[in-house]
């Protein structure tokens, strides 16, 4: 996660401050082919940090350590993780001109979201008044979301000496499900972020010339 969140940061910022943007804005290339380029130059990139996880898990499911079941699942999470945070990586990289800003942006935007906001909402709810009585449900509903809390999920689910007795899964908010309903929601959660990092691309596709120097 933190190449995901550095490099995709990084790759329209570097040629900004190397004066070659203009250079390449002025190619026969089209924005649509910029921007799949630096998604595909930025993936390529992270690709061999991403390979040591599955590494690990598919050796281990090798050996019976892990269950099978889990590279599907991480990879359902590692997908969407990749598309979400380059998709906002090439966002603030096309934002802002300095390569530090853009990738500072990016690592307050995870925190924003997946650590500050959590912790803010449960701060909220442990209030006891009429107003937050309800904010429970929401502040776990919230977590549901959280990738971290989907990697927990899949390593207490097919990890260890039982790890072949997979189904048991507790979510904060939607309580204990099974594999396949914890496959979907993991599935829906894809969907989403994955939509939401396409409107993360198609905003730095749109800031391409409009800040060329």
């Amino acid at each position: 996660m933190l190449f995901t969140i550095v490099l995709p940061a990084t790759s329209i910022t570097t040629e900004v401050e190397s004066r070659s943007w203009p250079v390449l804005l002025a190619t026969p290339l089209d924005d649509k082919d910029i921007l799949f380029g630096k998604f595909v130059g930025a993936l390529r990139r992270c690709f061999p940090a991403w390979l040591l996880l599955f590494g690990h898990i598919i050796a281990f499911s090798l050996i019976g350590f892990i269950h099978p079941l889990a590279i599907i699942q991480t990879g359902i999470l590692v997908i969407w993780i990749i598309v979400f945070l380059s998709g906002s990586g090439l966002y603030f990289s096309s934002r802002f001109k300095h390569t530090t800003t853009a990738v500072l942006m990016n690592f307050a935007l995870v925190a924003a979201i997946w650590a500050i906001l959590p912790l803010l909402m449960a701060i909220i709810a442990s209030i006891n008044t009429p107003f937050t009585r309800d904010a429970h449900k929401l502040v776990n509903a919230y977590l549901d979301t959280n990738p971290f809390v989907h990697m927990g999920n899949i390593m207490i689910a097919t990890a260890g000496k039982r790890a072949v007795v997979t189904g048991i899964y507790y979510w904060p908010g939607r309580g204990t499900m099974d594999v396949v309903d914890s496959t979907v929601w993991m599935l829906a959660c894809m969907v989403g972020y994955i939509l939401i990092g396409i409107l993360f691309a198609w905003r730095a596709k749109c800031q391409f010339r409009r800040k060329i120097f």
